[in-house]
């Protein structure tokens, strides 16, 4: 997600909500991640606080390659954030983030500006 436009990304108001992203003909080596919460948002909107970033060959397994619980990082208006991963994951075809709980208004939403993924492409 990204745009020179403001947008924003928002699922169901439903547990473990998720945004995935397929690379199709290559997989990627993801070395760090931008989120950033709603551009007309403000504390304790539909800010993300508890979600994961995984990775997948198929779509149906998933890796988890980090984790943030009652992460206050996002919750305003425009919060960006650059997180960087912690372990060293093989490149995967798919690549998402989870929502694992409520939100900043107590919400299953994931509401997000922007998704940015940082890291190596590889030929599948």
């Amino acid at each position: 997600i990204d745009s020179n436009q403001p947008e924003v990304f928002q699922t169901e108001d439903r547990a473990n909500q998720w945004i995935a992203f397929e690379f199709r003909d290559m997989k990627m080596k993801v070395t760090s991640y931008t989120l950033q919460s709603y551009y007309n948002g403000k504390p304790n909107f539909a800010n993300p606080k508890n979600w994961i970033l995984e990775g997948s060959d198929d779509g149906r397994e998933w890796v988890e390659m980090d984790r943030h619980e009652d992460c206050p990082d996002l919750n305003n208006k425009n919060a960006i954030q650059n997180y960087k991963i912690k372990g060293d994951f093989k490149e995967f075809k798919y690549i998402r983030v989870k929502q694992i709980g409520k939100n900043w208004a107590n919400k299953d939403q994931l509401t997000l500006s922007k998704v940015e993924l940082f890291g190596d492409l590889y030929e599948n």
